[in-house]
C-alpha cells in the first residue's frame, strides 16, 4: 500500500514539472543589465557607430556612441579625462544592449551606448578607453600576448 501512495505522488509530481516546462510559471525572466548601464533607454537619441570618430548634432540633441562590448569576458569601457565641455556636451550615462535574451551569458556580448545631450554651439571631444582584465586599473598586469592593448578612441563632436 505505501509503495503504490509513493509511487503514485511520484507520478504526480512528475507530471506538475512536466506542465511546468511546458506552461511555465506565468512571469518570463527578466534581463539583467550592465551594472554602470541605465535600465531604459532614453526616449529617442541618434545613435553614432564607434568607428565615426567626427560627430555633428543640433543643440538640445540626445546622441549616442554604440560600440560593441563584453562585460562578460572582463571588458571594460569608460569616458577618460580631458572629458567633453560641459558647456557643448553632458554625459547621460550608459545603456548596454546583449545580443541575447540571457545577458550574463559567457561570450555573448552586445552594444553599450555611451549617451550625451548636446548642450550648446561648439566643438569637443569625447575620450573613451577600452581595456581587458584589469588592464584599466593602470596595474601591471601581464596580459597574454592575444590580449589587445588599452586603447584610447578620440571624438570629435560638433554642436551647431
Amino acid at each position: 500500500m505505501i509503495h503504490r501512495t509513493r509511487k503514485a505522488a511520484l507520478t504526480a509530481a512528475a507530471l506538475l514539472c512536466a506542465l511546468q516546462l511546458a506552461v511555465g510559471c506565468g512571469a518570463a525572466p527578466q534581463p539583467k543589465h550592465h551594472p554602470a548601464a541605465s535600465p531604459t533607454p532614453p526616449h529617442r537619441w541618434t545613435v553614432f557607430p564607434g568607428k565615426q570618430k567626427s560627430i555633428t548634432v543640433r543643440a538640445r540633441e540626445d546622441f549616442s556612441i554604440a560600440v560593441r562590448h563584453n562585460p562578460t569576458t572582463g571588458e571594460e569601457r569608460k569616458v577618460v579625462t580631458p572629458k567633453p565641455d560641459p558647456k557643448i556636451v553632458r554625459a547621460r550615462g550608459t545603456y548596454y544592449k546583449a545580443d541575447h535574451q540571457e545577458p550574463d551569458w559567457e561570450g555573448g556580448g552586445g552594444v553599450l551606448h555611451f549617451r550625451f545631450h548636446a548642450q550648446g554651439p561648439g566643438t569637443t571631444k569625447i575620450v573613451l578607453y577600452h581595456c581587458l582584465r584589469n588592464a584599466c586599473s593602470g596595474s601591471r598586469t601581464t596580459l597574454p600576448p592575444h590580449f589587445p592593448k588599452p586603447e584610447r578612441t578620440t571624438y570629435t563632436v560638433t554642436v551647431k
